[in-house]
């Protein structure tokens, strides 16, 4: 107001909308060792549930009487940017099947299949498109897969997954395993790490977007309610790691600008 108060004008596109979230959107500590991930379990090993880490961009969602009122980036962790316009564009539900009020989260993705079409990284393809200024046609081919709900109190896996699956297309919510140590589904007689290897492996050739880990929650074996993550580094879920995939680079040439400071 006071620049145009004298007749000046600027640019404000840069400015980006800033939004809180009601719970934190933290990052998650990493493990990329069998040793680290038993100490992580406990001598009790307890229960956990096991999902693919899709290698996308988090969101959160804010559907209001199941409406899509608000999108938002994970940010620091309390508070993102808001771009809500944007996701209208993507491939994500506008409107619940019931006038439901809460948030989703979900990661922002690009299939597999359209790697062809950029020179990026497709994470970083689906982060230049949320983060642009202007609104890219391109950004109908991400994405918005959800990997968890909240609503305000706590809830089971079971029940997080029934109402994921209930309120978004199948193919748009991130599978879960629910698994008791020693009685892992699908493949017997395999220790705990080579149980996620090979359901890693699995879902990764299965799944149409990039994985690069498992995101595993751990909790007790009587209380299986899933707390509220009141931190940015929650203690019970982590992700795991299983190595870095090589290949061979060759930089053909490189190009030197200055930049205006």
């Amino acid at each position: 107001d006071l620049l145009a108060d004298n007749g000046l004008s600027m640019d404000t596109r840069n400015f980006r909308q800033k939004a809180p979230h009601s719970f934190p959107m933290g990052s998650l500590s990493k493990i990329k060792t069998e040793a680290d991930l038993m100490r992580w379990l406990g001598a009790g090993q307890r229960p956990y549930v096991a999902m693919p880490k899709a290698d996308g961009n988090s969101l959160r969602l804010s559907y209001r009487d199941g409406h899509l009122a608000e999108a938002a980036t994970r940010g620091d962790g309390n508070i993102g940017n808001l771009i809500t316009e944007k996701v209208m564009k993507t491939n994500v539900p506008k409107t619940l099947p019931r006038p439901v009020t809460l948030d989703i989260r979900v990661e922002a993705i690009i299939k597999k299949e359209h790697a062809g079409r950029f020179e990026k990284n497709l994470r970083n393809v689906a982060a230049g498109l949320l983060g642009a200024k202007d609104i890219r046609p391109d950004l109908e081919l991400i994405d918005c897969v959800a990997f968890d709900v909240v609503t305000g109190q706590p809830m089971s896996w079971q029940e997080k997954e029934e109402l994921l699956k209930e309120l978004f297309p199948e193919e748009l919510v991130i599978p879960m395993a629910h698994c008791i140590p020693g009685e892992e589904p699908g493949y017997p007689n395999c220790s705990i790490w080579g149980w996620m290897t090979l359901v890693f492996t699995t879902w990764k050739k299965r799944l149409p977007w990039a994985l690069d880990g498992l995101v595993v929650q751990a909790f007790d074996a009587v209380d299986q309610k899933m707390p509220l993550q009141e931190d940015l580094i929650p203690k019970d879920k982590i992700a795991v790691k299983f190595g870095s995939e090589e290949a061979e680079t060759q930089i053909n040439n490189i190009i030197w600008t200055l930049g205006q400071h």
